[in-house]
């Protein structure tokens, strides 16, 4: 069985967005017949030791620990900072005893990791390919430093293999243009995992908004869409928060704070609860909220939340802006798509989701759950992604 290992500064599993991203890459993989092994940065779980090896939904993994005695000094700290990693990774490949009929996927946007491991992969003959799912912007850096790095990484070190993954057409064609082989591979999901039932028993039209990524997501349009429904209207709705805490809330909108006072009766917070109280009130909600702005990070990116979500039957109320609203949802079917990003948009898409006979919905719960079967379940891109890595093999032999 020829195994691919996957090279990252996330912790996996339960690690966030990104370590689901990774899981259900893995999982693809494991249907291929190939065997994935996940190297990553955190905590090794015991209940999932078993003989000797960490496996956790039938994925291998191994995570080396977080770097500990930072130095006092700012550009020290900075090197071991980028140069730790990648030795710990190496650590994990010669305890793996690493081979040429090995395959490594990076996930990682640090190219002086990448670069460590890639230098040691070359001992070998190892082919290598990159993920990216990320167009970051110079604003969303508060350190020069990591900004610095982040744009060494994505303009000179990423297409390194020649072989990248972009998760959407605007990140493919800058590879591309770069000489990159690449596969489009979006977000992908298991909408297998739980079983799905619609939920007709809601007195109120649930609305969710997951974690906290305030940098790609117009928060602030989403809570003034929701103030400017009528009293009348607002007895109609909940809107779920999962995955931040009021006072986040409260830095991030600063001195119009005093909105979440005047959502009171339409805001639920949650800011911390087990997976199992999360998969449960998923499964309660009708509707996910997001409003987008139209520029680089949010063109290059594709939000986990929305085929998670979907997995339950949750319908998608999103701004137009990249490629899961231009490729993968449809509006009136299995979404409610709107043009732009403002609260006067936002409060009509609300209406739209809130005036929606309940047969409509029903209908369009339904056909959420179904495309998330046929686009996004790891399962149907298998076939993909085992072409694209023997491919990348036979041509790095000619």
């Amino acid at each position: 069985m020829k195994r691919v290992l996957i090279c990252t500064e996330v912790s996996f599993p339960r690690g966030g967005a990104a370590s689901n991203y990774i899981e259900y890459l893995a999982l693809a993989l494991i249907n291929g017949g190939y065997c994935p092994i996940i190297i990553g940065q955190g905590e090794n779980y015991k209940k999932d030791l078993n003989s000797g090896t960490y496996i956790y939904k039938g994925i291998q993994y191994y995570n080396y620990p977080p770097q500990a005695n930072v130095s006092k000094y700012k550009i020290k700290r900075f090197i071991d900072s980028n140069f730790y990693n990648g030795k710990q990774i190496i650590q994990v490949l010669k305890k793996l005893n690493l081979t040429s009929e090995d395959y490594i996927i990076f996930y990682t946007s640090n190219g002086f990791t990448i670069n460590t491991v890639l230098k040691y992969a070359s001992q070998y003959g190892t082919m290598s390919s990159m993920c990216i799912t990320e167009h970051f912007r110079k604003s969303q850096f508060e350190n020069k430093l990591l900004y610095w790095r982040y744009l060494y990484s994505f303009n000179y070190v990423i297409a390194k293999t020649k072989s990248v993954i972009p998760i959407s057409r605007h990140l493919e064609k800058i590879f591309k243009n770069k000489g990159c082989r690449t596969l489009l591979l979006p977000i992908m999901a298991n909408p297998y995992e739980y079983s799905f039932e619609v939920d007709t028993s809601n007195k109120v039209c649930n609305f969710i908004y997951s974690g906290a990524a305030f940098t790609k997501d117009s928060f602030e349009t989403m809570l003034k869409s929701f103030l400017l429904l009528t009293d009348e209207e607002r007895a109609k709705v909940q809107f779920h928060l999962t995955g931040v805490k009021r006072e986040n809330l409260e830095d991030y909108l600063g001195e119009q704070k005093n909105i979440l006072e005047e959502l009171e009766s339409v805001l639920i917070i949650h800011p911390w609860l087990e997976y199992h109280e999360l998969v449960d009130l998923m499964k309660r909600m009708d509707y996910l909220f997001i409003a987008r702005e139209t520029n680089q990070t949010t063109i290059a990116n594709f939000p986990s939340k929305v085929p998670e979500l979907m997995c339950y039957g949750v319908i998608p109320v999103v701004s137009r802006v990249g490629d899961y609203t231009e490729l993968y949802l449809t509006d009136r079917k299995d979404s409610i798509i709107f043009e732009g990003c403002t609260p006067e948009v936002g409060v009509e898409a609300l209406r739209r989701a809130i005036q929606l006979p309940e047969e409509i919905r029903i209908s369009m719960k339904t056909q959420a759950r179904k495309t998330a079967e046929e686009k996004f379940y790891y399962g149907i891109w298998t076939e993909s992604l085992m072409d694209f890595i023997e491919c990348c093999r036979n041509e790095a032999t000619k």
